[in-house]
């Protein structure tokens, strides 16, 4: 059964209906991820594999949706959001536990100061995993999602 903080759509990550295709979508916000410490990092690597997990968990079994796509929202991102320890601990766990089951990442509102993160991160990534991040400028935001996730999705409710 699914909890309510699973749905918390105020908190970092949280399920989010399915792309055109019919696969899930997952929403992170890092900007709701504030750490004050290295315990604080380490519980949002949890919450986010558990996530990433639960979402999975309920694909039906052999279904065309075995993969999810992650739409990685930097609405409202600064500096004190940004975790080298959450990226370090979670990259690794997602791209040798999970890696077949993404199909793509959205990075969506993101500043361009972000293309040092990315850089950091991108390191990190295997290159199969890399292939499936996609930037979305602002510039014909809403149709460029819409080629990902159609016109009824419920993240487009809040863009």
């Amino acid at each position: 059964a699914a909890t309510e903080e699973e749905f918390d759509e105020t908190g970092p990550i949280f399920p989010c209906g399915t792309d055109l295709w019919g696969k899930p979508t997952v929403i992170a916000r890092p900007a709701a991820h504030l750490p004050t410490c290295e315990a604080d990092s380490r519980e949002a690597v949890q919450r986010a594999v558990y996530t990433y997990k639960r979402t999975l968990d309920r694909l039906e079994p052999h279904s065309a949706s075995e993969k999810l796509t992650i739409i990685y929202d930097c609405s409202g991102l600064t500096r004190k959001n940004l975790d080298l320890l959450f990226a370090k601990e979670l990259v690794p766990i997602l791209g040798n536990r999970f890696p077949e089951r993404l199909e793509r990442v959205l990075v969506i509102n993101a500043h361009w100061s972000m293309n040092f993160f990315w850089y950091a991160i991108s390191a990190v990534l295997e290159p199969s995993i890399r292939e499936k991040v996609k930037a979305i400028g602002q510039r014909n935001f809403l149709d460029s999602m819409r080629a990902f996730v159609g016109e009824d999705h419920p993240f487009l409710r809040y863009s």
